[in-house]
C-alpha cells in the first residue's frame, strides 16, 4: 500500500475539528502527507499541520471554553455579517505567528469563493492567515473579505471537498475528509459526553440570552424582539423558521450536494467519513471529542480497507 498521499480536508464548520484527529491517526500509522488542500475550517488545520504546528494548535484550542472561543470570534452587525473573527486571527498571530504559504512544509492550497464572478480563488503563496481568513468568511454569518477588486467567501460554496485543487494530485493517492456524511451523528457525541449536565444547559441558556441581549443593546429598537424572534425561530414548522435557520438549513443542503457530487467525479482512493450532523456549525465545546471520533474514524476506515484488500487476495 502506498502511504505517500496527498489529503483533502472540508469546510464544515465545527465538526471540522475532526480532522485534527483524523491526521493523528494517519501520522501514527505511519502515513506520509506530501500535499494538502482545504477549504473553510479545512483550511485552519491544513495551514497548521503545514506549518509542524498542528499537536500545539490543538493543545491551545482545547484550552479554551466554548465561550472563550465565541468571544474571540466578535460579534459586530452588519449587512454582510455578524462575527468579525479579527480578533481570532490577531490571538492566533500571536501564538503562531503567520507565514506565507509557499515557505510552509507541506505544499498547500487554500480555497475561498469570488462570488463577484463566481468562480474559485486558490491560494497556494502569500499570507496563510489572510487566505484562512477569505476560506472561512462563512456567507451571512463572517464578515466577506476584499480582496483584488472581488469579494471573497468561504471556500465551501463552490467546492466544500477541493480535491481539484490538491497539489501533485496525479501522483499521489488521494485521500479525503468528507464531513457531510450522512450517517446518523447525533448520538456519537453525545455517547461521548458523559458529563453533560443541568449545569451546562443553563450556561448555555444564559450565553444565549446574553447574546441576544447584546445584539438589543447594539441596535436599540423598539421592534428588536419580532426582529429576533422572526430570525432565530426553530424550524419547528413552515409557518415559524426564522430567517437563519431557513439560509443555513438551504445553503447546507446545496453544499452536501456539491460534495458528494464532487466525491463521485474525482473518485479518490479513500474517503474517510465524518457525520454531518455530527455537532452544529458553531458548536465549539465537543472540540477533544471530535478530535477522538475523527481518529478512531480513521482507524476504522483504513482496517476496514485492510480487511476488504486482504479479502480480495484471498478470493
Amino acid at each position: 500500500m502506498n502511504k505517500e498521499i496527498g489529503l483533502v480536508l472540508s469546510s464544515g464548520g465545527a465538526r471540522g475539528a475532526a480532522q485534527i484527529g483524523v491526521i493523528k491517526a494517519l501520522e501514527k500509522q505511519d502515513y506520509k502527507i506530501k500535499s494538502l488542500s482545504g477549504s473553510s475550517i479545512g483550511s485552519i488545520i491544513l495551514g497548521m499541520y503545514a506549518r509542524g504546528e498542528l499537536l500545539e494548535f490543538e493543545k491551545w484550542i482545547t484550552s479554551f471554553t466554548e465561550d472563550e472561543i465565541v468571544n474571540m470570534l466578535g460579534f459586530t452587525l452588519k449587512k454582510n455579517g455578524i462575527l468579525k473573527v479579527d480578533g481570532f486571527f490577531e490571538i492566533l498571530n500571536e501564538k503562531f505567528p503567520d507565514k506565507n504559504i509557499e515557505d510552509l512544509k507541506i505544499p498547500c492550497a487554500i480555497v475561498a469563493t469570488d462570488i463577484i464572478n463566481n468562480e474559485s480563488v486558490v491560494f497556494n503563496k502569500g499570507s496563510l492567515y489572510k487566505a484562512i481568513r477569505a476560506s472561512i468568511s462563512i456567507p451571512s454569518l463572517i464578515i466577506p473579505v476584499y480582496y483584488n477588486d472581488t469579494i471573497l467567501v468561504d471556500g465551501g460554496v463552490l467546492e466544500p471537498i477541493p480535491i481539484n485543487a490538491l497539489p501533485y494530485s496525479d501522483i499521489l493517492d488521494v485521500y479525503v475528509i468528507n464531513l457531510y456524511a450522512k450517517e446518523e451523528g447525533k448520538s456519537i457525541i453525545k455517547e461521548q459526553i458523559k458529563d453533560v449536565s443541568d449545569t451546562k444547559q443553563e450556561k448555555k441558556s444564559r450565553r444565549y440570552k446574553a447574546f441576544i441581549n447584546q445584539i438589543e443593546n447594539f441596535l436599540s429598537r423598539a421592534n428588536i424582539r419580532n426582529i429576533l424572534d422572526y430570525i432565530t425561530s426553530p424550524a419547528t414548522s413552515i409557518d415559524n423558521i426564522g430567517y437563519l435557520n431557513l439560509l443555513n438549513t438551504s445553503t447546507s443542503a446545496m453544499v452536501e450536494r456539491i460534495a458528494n457530487l464532487t466525491i463521485q467525479a474525482y473518485k479518490p482512493d479513500i474517503v474517510i467519513d465524518i457525520p454531518k450532523d455530527i455537532c452544529k456549525t458553531l458548536d465549539f465545546g465537543n472540540i477533544k471529542e471530535l478530535i477522538n471520533f475523527g481518529e478512531q474514524r480513521t482507524y476504522e476506515t483504513l482496517e476496514k480497507l485492510k480487511s476488504n484488500k486482504t479479502k480480495g487476495l484471498n478470493d
